[in-house]
């Protein structure tokens, strides 16, 4: 593995766990406003919400693009 090859890997890394923590923010954000509450009294839920749905996203998307053909 190449220097380039493990910056990208941990970019990659780093992506997933700001998108997982953005959908949460934003999914607690809208669950406390549709019932009336804080948004801190979802966000851990959303957040593990949100991260479940990211990682199932990635692993659909690399389960694919593992199935694809070779050029």
């Amino acid at each position: 593995m190449t220097v380039e090859q493990a910056r990208w890997g941990e970019f990659l890394k780093r992506l997933r766990i700001a998108v997982s923590a953005l959908t949460g923010f934003l999914a607690g954000k809208w669950l406390a406003q549709s019932m009336g509450h804080h948004e801190s009294e979802f966000f851990i839920g959303g957040f593990l919400l949100g991260s479940a749905a990211i990682q199932l996203l990635y692993l659909a998307a690399g389960k694919l693009r593992r199935k694809s053909p070779a050029p």
